[in-house]
């Protein structure tokens, strides 16, 4: 990722598909948006439980030290996306130069945790409560895009993609003096 961003930092504008994503690990995704972020920005609050719900903890983004992107961005969004792409979307839709296109988001979240019984099978458990910055809980009902662009059953079939064609056309706009 770091290498990724490295590369397009001087781009005059980006699309970033995040369609698919299905999560991951907190700090990629948190340098991720630091890279896009003009100043520090919440990320959401979490409420963790260890035996009980031990209160709503705010989660800050600081942008990166040494550069920033600042110009457009086209976040592709879609029904996939989960657990920890979905707060990178809620980070990022704060900002007035990206723009999500594509689907609302899955809408899981749940601060996964994985263990392991005695006897070597293993099974996932929620460890908290995600909350996006205003406050309301995206569980079950997802992130909605700034711009929603559907993709049809028989657009892959014959070789379109619409939301990339979409974001394409609305960076294009954006980018044109």
């Amino acid at each position: 990722m770091k290498r990724a961003l490295e590369a397009l930092r001087d781009a005059p504008g980006l699309v970033f598909d995040l369609r698919g994503n299905e999560g991951g690990g907190e700090p990629p995704a948190r340098y991720a948006a630091s890279r896009f972020l003009t100043g520090k920005t919440l990320e959401g609050y979490y409420d963790y439980r260890d035996g009980q719900f031990n209160g709503k903890e705010a989660v800050w983004i600081k942008p990166g030290r040494k550069w920033k992107h600042n110009r457009p961005v086209a976040l592709l969004t879609n029904h996939r996306n989960l657990s920890t792409s979905q707060s990178f979307v809620a980070t990022m839709k704060q900002l007035s130069h990206v723009t999500v296109i594509g689907d609302t988001t899955a809408g899981v979240t749940g601060v996964p945790r994985t263990d392991e019984l005695p006897c070597g099978a293993r099974f996932i458990y929620s460890t908290g409560t995600y909350y996006l910055p205003d406050g309301t809980i995206p569980e079950w009902t997802g992130i909605s895009p700034d711009i929603v662009v559907h993709q049809t059953v028989e657009d892959p079939k014959e070789g379109r993609d619409t939301v990339l064609e979409y974001a394409i056309k609305h960076m294009e706009k954006r980018m044109s003096p």
